[in-house]
């Protein structure tokens, strides 16, 4: 019972964490809300490991939607702005009123996400449009792709999941995305050497060569981004386990 207790209130703070992490319920639809699009990244029944956004879940939808760079491309107004701000104060004011409780209990806990959840579902369908809502999934899957990449996407994500990709395929999928992330990179570094010298231009010829010989030419360094590292060292970690199972 003490373990089915401590699940509870694990799935309380992770539902608090979702819906007010840092978020002041007022600044939602000013550039004050910056929230973290990538997500924790988690582990499917069928091994696979996700990152960014659930785009069949509709609570992360709607967190989605908090972010100000999102509500701008999906052109959302200041009535489904407050919609918004509503149903997240509802989330705030609930829980924290349940977190306060001194005989508060998992069994109620479960009662009150679970009609959170269905106040969530029924809100989402009525703040969006069927172009808005349609996008909003395009974005969170786009999350996915920007974190990770198309290739990976397919052959490892939620993306290849929902549209079925065989593991047959994996292979020829994988491969092309190399090429073509080769390919990437050649093309990059052209821009950068092209615009590196257009703005060199606005120096003085003797400026000018110095600067372009103290840079050289151009190097691309990509970091690998906070949820792709999560997701590399949560797919060791699981590799390792598989391991010694065996």
């Amino acid at each position: 019972m003490k373990l089915l207790h401590v699940a509870f209130f694990l799935l309380l703070f992770d539902v608090v964490a979702v819906f007010s992490q840092t978020i002041k319920i007022e600044n939602i639809g000013t550039k004050n809300v910056r929230v973290d699009l990538g997500a924790t990244p988690s582990i499917n029944a069928d091994g696979r490991i996700f990152v960014g956004p659930d785009p069949n879940d509709k609570k992360v939808l709607l967190q989605l939607a908090t972010e100000f760079r999102v509500q701008k491309e999906l052109g959302l107004d200041e009535l489904q702005l407050a919609a918004i701000r509503k149903l997240m104060k509802e989330y705030e004011v609930r829980l924290t009123e349940f977190a306060q409780k001194k005989d508060r209990n998992g069994f109620e806990l479960q009662a009150i996400v679970q009609e959170l959840d269905e106040s969530c579902i029924d809100a989402v369908e009525e703040i969006f449009s069927i172009a808005q809502f349609k996008r909003l999934s395009q974005i969170a899957y786009r999350v996915e792709v920007s974190i990770i990449g198309l290739g990976k996407a397919l052959t490892e994500g939620r993306l290849g999941k929902q549209i079925q990709v065989y593991e047959n395929q994996y292979e020829r999928i994988e491969r092309r995305s190399e090429q073509i992330e080769q390919q990437l990179q050649s093309d990059i570094i052209a821009l950068y050497e092209r615009a590196e010298l257009e703005l060199a231009e606005e120096l003085p010829p003797d400026k000018r060569k110095m600067v372009l010989d103290l840079i050289g030419k151009p190097f691309v360094y990509r970091e690998i981004g906070q949820q792709e590292r999560a997701r590399l060292t949560l797919l060791e970690s699981s590799s390792v386990g598989e391991v010694q199972s065996k």
